[in-house]
């Protein structure tokens, strides 16, 4: 039961009772280590601060149990000093400030250390999450993930992300951008940064194509392991069509999967991991203004949903690679396709061998293409297009396609 005592949430709206809260989820999760949260997006009342004041001296006296900390707008001063001094067993921090740093209540640190940046030494710490946000390299040493995000640009910052992010080479392992990235762009030559480490790079952008650019640019300055995964992602649609990763890494995708599942807050998301590219249904027609040679992509699965229109989509990939044989633009996915993965939805054998047998083979009769084979061991579908001979095999499968979500990605 000690571990539904282990996170410690303080917000604007319990603020009241927050030393009690403090104080009985400490005595109750003993001896386990600690979550703290703590979101004031106000200035509070004398009352209040004075109640806080307790919370932190009680915290004080518990550092060593404080696995998470996360302060969210305004800090309380007790809070900065636990930072500046390091917190010994803390493994994630996460600081989202309003703005410009505003300190209250009593416990205050030396002036010289009341600024935007966090300089406590925190061996342990191995995720940090910053918004607005500098802090040097020796605070942090062994971080393996690190989330950076802006409200502004500024040229100053440059220097200190390209130097922090370096100093994390033999560590880092994942690094999240979101608004975030290099305020002059290209940057200055010379400034490669190698993070031969690195497994995951998101880069997304919830306002302007400059923040994408300045995010995913990023990108094109980090020398990476060939099995690093890329997320990227946009409210822009455009963004999609003129921000994309380095050649070097599209060149590797050997398959494009239709199961991105993205939030709200992005209009188009894109994702490269192991050797596939994972998008959503509206992205995948916009994958051919982005004019970058997959030559590698020999398979394309679609969700369920794309039943009722295959036959079509057949026919607009049969129209590609007539249009790449004619010389009308430059080769594009489909040159080396080979296989087409369908998910029916359907959970009996009996039922997807029907719907193969009518609506499929319908569908590529009344497009022109005819199905050369149909074979019910592996429920898959065979046509050719003796102009371009080229043959592609349909494979269909029962149930759906698994769908990867965005937010599991970080």
């Amino acid at each position: 039961m000690k571990r539904f005592w282990h996170f410690i949430h303080i917000t604007g709206s319990n603020c009241q009772r927050a030393l009690e809260i403090t104080t009985t989820f400490l005595e109750r999760s003993k001896p386990l280590h600690v979550a703290f949260h703590h979101e004031t997006n106000r200035l509070p009342p004398s009352a209040v601060t004075r109640l806080l004041d307790g919370v932190y001296t009680t915290l004080v006296k518990n550092r060593e149990r404080i696995a998470k900390f996360f302060l969210c707008g305004l800090f309380h001063r007790t809070a900065w000093m636990l930072l500046q001094e390091g917190l010994p067993n803390t493994v994630e921090i996460g600081l989202y400030p309003n703005g410009p740093t505003q300190l209250y209540g009593n416990s205050l640190p030396s002036q010289n250390a009341v600024r935007n940046r966090v300089e406590g030494p925190s061996l342990n710490v191995k995720k940090l999450s910053l918004l607005n946000r500098c802090c040097e390299s020796n605070s942090y040493p062994n971080i393996t993930h690190l989330s950076l995000r802006h409200r502004q640009f500024s040229p100053n910052n440059d220097e200190w992300i390209i130097r922090f992010i370096s100093s994390l080479s033999n560590t880092l392992q994942v690094l999240s951008l979101q608004n975030a990235g290099l305020y002059e762009f290209p940057p200055e030559s010379g400034k490669e940064i190698h993070l031969p480490h690195l497994r995951k790079f998101l880069a997304t952008s919830e306002e302007d194509e400059d923040d994408m650019k300045r995010s995913l640019g990023f990108l094109h300055h980090l020398s990476l392991p060939a099995s690093v995964s890329i997320l990227w992602g946009s409210r822009s649609e455009r963004d999609l069509m003129v921000r994309f990763p380095p050649t070097e890494h599209l060149k590797l995708v050997q398959s494009i999967v239709i199961s991105l599942e993205q939030p709200d807050y992005l209009d188009c998301a894109c994702l490269i991991e192991g050797g596939t590219l994972f998008t959503s249904p509206a992205n995948f027609s916009r994958l051919r203004y982005l004019c970058i040679q997959f030559f590698k992509v020999t398979s394309i699965s679609f969700p369920s949903s794309w039943m009722k229109c295959l036959g079509n989509w057949l026919m607009r990939i049969l129209n590609e690679w007539n249009n790449c044989l004619q010389g009308k633009y430059y080769p594009f996915i489909y040159n080396a396709l080979s296989e087409l993965h369908v998910y029916t939805g359907e959970s009996d054998d009996f039922v997807l061998e029907e719907k193969m047998r009518t609506k499929i083979s319908r569908e590529l009769v009344e497009n022109d293409l005819l199905p050369l084979k149909l074979s019910s061991s592996d429920h898959s579908m065979q046509f050719h297009h003796d102009t371009l001979e080229k043959s592609v095999t349909l494979y269909f499968h029962a149930g759906e396609l698994p769908t990867y979500h965005v937010e599991q990605y970080w």
